[in-house]
């Protein structure tokens, strides 16, 4: 029994003994736990969450807290533990109270990252649920992070929208440098074609005497070279308009061309499509011939084929004096096409003028040389004028501009050929940049040229006239005008090329000629009185002396061959008597010839 009652007690002692272990296991657990929990840098907090009639999330009430949490949060546990946190902190977002809610309801751990208005803070959350009722969270301050999240993405997206406007300044400069380009080529093109042309006339104009084919054949070739074309033809009207002569076609056109009757020579009212131009006074554009048209007669055998063409009329003083065609380019005919024509033609009129004036002044110089010796002086003084004229007229280095339209009340030059210095006494380098007002006599003439230039190239795209200019000297000089307009891509007029010619010596030139030649008119009415004099004089001679003389004389021997009666010699004498009758029939005749 005492061994019993000793087990027992052995046995209450070692429950005892086991009791108070567990009790100091439990100690040191807690005292692990709250050393963990008071240590940690993460903030906690263990809740109670409270709901509403309806069992739905409403608040939720502060029942632990650690250190961190007063220091991540700024709330003491004084001031919140037995708190709720819409008592703490009335403005807390609805979110909150729902996700931590759900944790306490479901059990189910959560773990997001979310903004506090209340805190102005961003924090990184872990909440479970420990028991029923209950959740604990544990979270970190996350807000510098979020800044710094925040700053790169605004960083990034900075980058991105200074990438895509240097990008887009990129692509704008390089389309403004393909347009620079394209408009480079295109004035290196239109200054190409103008240097063509210019070297054409000036060909023209040391072939001056040659025949007319001659110059027609060579400016047909230069028609076709400067519009690209392939196959052409060049005439000139007659006086009413009514009859077109052909002096210059296409070798490959003539070469298997079979034409019934002259080929030469058309009429006008009978042409096909292509007089168009001549009836119309216009340039005719035909960009697709294919097309039916009313006045087609299609082509004669053996004419090549026809894809396009385009015939320009040439008018001088409201006629048209002369008509060229070319065709088969490979692209559309245009404005610009029919400018270096017109101002090709326009030149080769007036050096064909020129040569006509030129022989003019030759044939007017030999009259005066065959006439009293009186007009000693005033041969020399026309031979002078003569050799001036010729001499202005053999310089074909006309002053060439080009001018930026953009703003047609400055007109500003923007190229000038070195012929501007002889013309004008202006230096290239003076004349860039400038407006063509430094040209003009005054500002009045300056506007009045614009106005009418730009009315002139509306209506047709080219202005022709005479202008009086100052030269950098001060001096006023008479020019002679032919402007075409420069189109762009979309067919807006940018500018427009001068050609400029000083006329003011042939003006001068002109004027002396007239004189001239009022003066031969005179001369050679006075001869002509003259003459009319003398012959009626020599008239009255004839008939007063050797007529009645002649009669006299044949009226004697008739008289002999009456009363004699001789046998011999009388046939020689009848034939006297014929004779006698021829010379007073001739007398007769001049007496005639000689009256008035």
């Amino acid at each position: 029994m005492a061994s019993k009652r000793q087990k027992g007690k052995r046995s209450e002692l070692g429950k005892s003994l086991r009791q108070i272990e567990g009790d100091e296991a439990l100690r040191e657990s807690e005292e692990r736990y709250r050393l963990l929990f008071n240590e940690m840098l993460s903030g906690f907090a263990l809740h109670e969450v409270i709901c509403d009639e309806n069992g739905n999330p409403c608040d939720y009430r502060f029942l632990e807290v650690n250190p961190a949490f007063e220091g991540l949060t700024g709330l003491s546990s004084e001031e919140i533990i037995g708190k709720t946190v819409l008592e703490v902190l009335p403005g807390t977002e609805p979110y909150w109270i729902e996700a931590f809610g759900k944790v306490a309801l479901t059990g189910k751990p959560v773990r997001f990252e979310n903004y506090s208005k209340e805190l102005d803070r961003y924090y990184e959350v872990s909440a479970f649920s420990p028991s029923p009722g209950q959740f604990a969270v544990t979270f970190m301050d996350v807000t510098e992070r979020k800044h710094a999240e925040e700053a790169l993405r605004q960083a990034k997206y900075d980058l991105e929208i200074t990438v895509k406007e240097r990008t887009e300044e990129l692509q704008q400069i390089n389309a403004r440098l393909r347009e620079e380009n394209q408009e480079r080529v295109r004035t290196e093109q239109l200054l190409r074609l103008e240097q063509s042309r210019l070297d054409a006339l000036l060909h023209l104009s040391r072939i001056g005497e040659a025949p007319l084919e001659e110059i027609a054949e060579l400016t047909l070739g230069q028609a076709i070279a400067l519009s690209h074309s392939k196959i052409g033809f060049l005439g000139f009207m007659n006086e009413d308009e009514s009859v077109y002569t052909l002096h210059a076609v296409s070798k490959n056109v003539v070469k298997g061309c079979n034409v019934t009757g002259d080929p030469l020579q058309w009429h006008v009212i009978d042409a096909g499509m292509w007089a168009d131009a001549i009836r119309g006074r216009k340039t005719l554009f035909v960009n697709d011939y294919s097309k039916p048209h009313p006045k087609k007669k299609g082509l004669p055998p053996g004419h090549p084929q026809v894809e396009r063409f385009m015939v320009v009329p040439i008018i001088e003083s409201d006629r048209v004096v002369a008509v060229a065609g070319v065709g088969n380019k490979a692209s559309d005919y245009d404005k610009s096409d029919e400018r270096q024509i017109v101002l090709l033609l326009s030149g080769m009129c007036g050096y064909l003028q020129k040569e006509r004036s030129r022989q003019d002044l030759q044939k007017a110089y030999n009259e005066l040389e065959e006439s009293t010796r009186e007009l000693a002086a005033k041969n020399v003084e026309l031979k002078k004028s003569q050799y001036l004229l010729e001499k202005t007229f053999a310089s074909l280095e006309e002053v060439v501009l080009l001018v930026d339209l953009a703003d047609p009340s400055t007109r500003r030059i923007v190229a000038a050929n070195p012929a501007a210095r002889r013309v004008f006494g202006y230096s290239e380098e003076e004349l860039i940049g400038r407006s063509t007002e430094m040209l003009h006599v005054n500002k009045v003439m300056f506007e009045r040229f614009g106005s009418e230039l730009a009315a002139a190239l509306d209506a047709k795209g080219m202005y022709q006239c005479e202008f009086q200019m100052r030269r950098k000297d001060g001096n006023i000089i008479l020019t002679e005008h032919t402007v075409s307009e420069v189109l762009d891509d979309s067919g807006k007029r940018t500018g427009a090329v001068s050609s400029i010619r000083d006329i003011t010596e042939r003006k001068a030139a002109e004027k002396k000629l007239l004189a001239y030649q009022d003066q031969l008119r005179s001369l050679s009415l006075e001869l002509s009185l003259i003459g009319e004099r003398e012959r009626r004089k020599l008239a009255e001679d004839l008939h007063d002396s050797v007529a009645q003389l002649l009669v006299l004389s044949k009226f004697n021997l008739e008289d002999v061959l009456a009363k004699s009666s001789l046998g011999e010699g009388r046939t020689e004498l009848e034939e006297v008597c014929q004779y006698l009758d021829e010379a007073i029939e001739q007398t007769r005749s001049l007496i005639f010839e000689l009256s008035p």
